[in-house]
């Protein structure tokens, strides 16, 4: 005690609180077997979080946090450019669209989507080739990467409606054989054949007559059968890989002077360039251009008439 001031009686010493001793070494960690010291009772305030105790910890939150938004991000645009480009090609089908093929040629696209076309690929199996070439066979049994889409069975031709129930293309196997070798061929760049009438029934030939009767396009039943009911002709046009029909000079069953192979009134050079192509590919396989119609070809080998076979319906 100062001077001068008078000393504490026991009673009052022991009323007065002592301080815990410290039982903290001297990084601030407590001794070995100490209880922590409550936030109370050192007196600092202390934050119930886990940032307080482990910032680096907090951090690394936060960067997990910010990879998760990225990928999110990223996940957004990738299914954009997706819905973008298939909007695109589906947009890519529609009458006049160009392309260039893998052999490096430009051609333009008549707008028919594979959907439409009643047959083409869809058989894995050969069937085993007949002894004669004179046999009729379904045309997609021997080569299935030909495409068919009969425009006779159904209601898009001159006479605007069904002329024969059946839907497969057949030929006589010797035609088939030839129409194998133009098929691989235009496949070489990128193209295939599709096709629109081959066979054709004497009782279909005389309904088109009654409907046309005009012998530059419809040959007269009672003047002799034509190449179709031989099993020797056949109509067709391009498709690229996907069977998309290309640009022609007309459509199927056009009767006017575009339709045939004199070219110079077309004016798209797509369509010229592509009934060029067509033309020398089955020539150089075999079969005679007919010249008033860019897509109707004859077997150069000559059939008799079979009345007698039905195709199946």
């Amino acid at each position: 005690p100062r001077s001068g001031a008078a000393p504490a009686s026991p009673r009052t010493r022991d009323a007065i609180p002592r301080r815990a001793p410290d039982t903290r070494a001297e990084d601030g960690a407590p001794h070995s077997g100490a209880a922590p010291a409550s936030p109370r009772t050192r007196g600092i305030p202390v934050r119930n979080d886990r940032s307080a105790a482990h910032p680096a910890t907090a951090s690394g939150d936060k960067n997990d946090t910010a990879k998760k938004i990225l990928l999110l991000l990223l996940s957004a645009v990738g299914f954009t450019v997706f819905l973008i480009l298939g909007i695109s090609m589906a947009a890519s089908r529609r009458t006049g669209r160009s392309g260039t093929l893998p052999d490096g040629r430009h051609v333009r696209y008549a707008g028919v989507s594979p959907s439409e076309t009643a047959d083409g690929g869809t058989k894995a199996t050969l069937a085993q080739p007949p002894k004669s070439d004179r046999t009729f066979v379904r045309v997609t049994d021997y080569a299935p990467s030909i495409r068919v889409d009969l425009r006779y069975a159904g209601k898009r031709n001159l006479a605007g409606k069904r002329i024969y129930s059946f839907r497969d293309a057949y030929l006589r196997y010797g035609t088939v054989k030839k129409l194998i070798r133009a098929q691989k061929q235009l496949e070489k760049n990128g193209m295939g054949l599709l096709i629109w009438d081959a066979y054709r029934p004497h009782e279909a030939q005389k309904t088109l007559w009654e409907i046309c009767p005009n012998p530059l396009y419809v040959k007269n039943p009672s003047k002799g059968c034509s190449d179709h009911t031989r099993g020797s002709a056949v109509d067709v046009t391009l498709v690229d890989a996907d069977g998309t029909e290309l640009v022609m000079p007309t459509g199927f069953d056009n009767l006017t002077r575009l339709a045939d192979r004199d070219y110079s009134d077309i004016e798209d050079d797509f369509a010229r360039d592509n009934a060029r192509m067509l033309e020398k590919a089955m020539k150089s396989c075999g079969f005679e251009a007919y010249s008033e119609e860019w897509w109707h070809f004859t077997d150069s080998d000559k059939y008799d008439v079979a009345r007698d076979f039905k195709p199946e319906s």
